[in-house]
């Protein structure tokens, strides 16, 4: 008689342990499903930021490339009408000119400060692409939920 309750105390001991391992089994499961799931729309989301930020540089791009092109033009456009200019006055007349200001300036002179002017509004729209890009990706990767 005890030993058959030994043993029917071992079974339902074995049962109550094969039930918990198998709870255990399925909720391990159900966590990594989840997971899986959790870890699959972040993805999605990743690559729709990215898609986005994709998007962005173009158009920062873009607006960059016309900004260059308007300051070339302008820069071609000033480049010829300074051709009228005169030449660069002689050493000995140089010393005779009482102050200067921008309309006695020589073409030659003309020509470059218009140049380094154009030069300057290039590395300035570049510089402002930059960073527009850097914001645009700065704003990106600051994981809003």
């Amino acid at each position: 008689m005890i030993e058959t309750w030994l043993m029917r105390l071992g079974a339902i001991a074995l049962a109550v342990a094969g039930f918990y391992f198998w709870a255990d089994h399925r909720g391990y499961e159900r966590a990594e499903k989840k997971y899986a799931a959790a870890e699959q729309k972040q993805r999605e989301e990743n690559q729709l930021r990215m898609d986005n930020l994709r998007t962005d540089y173009e158009a920062l791009a873009e607006v960059k490339d016309d900004e260059i092109k308007r300051v070339a033009t302008e820069r071609d456009r000033l480049a010829a009408s300074l051709r009228n200019r005169p030449e660069r006055m002689p050493e000995a007349a140089q010393a005779a000119c009482q102050g200067g200001t921008g309309a006695g300036l020589s073409r030659e002179d003309s020509e470059f400060l218009a140049g380094e002017a154009a030069r300057a509004n290039e590395l300035r729209a570049q510089l402002s692409a930059c960073q527009d890009r850097e914001w645009k990706l700065y704003e990106a990767l600051t994981l809003k939920p």
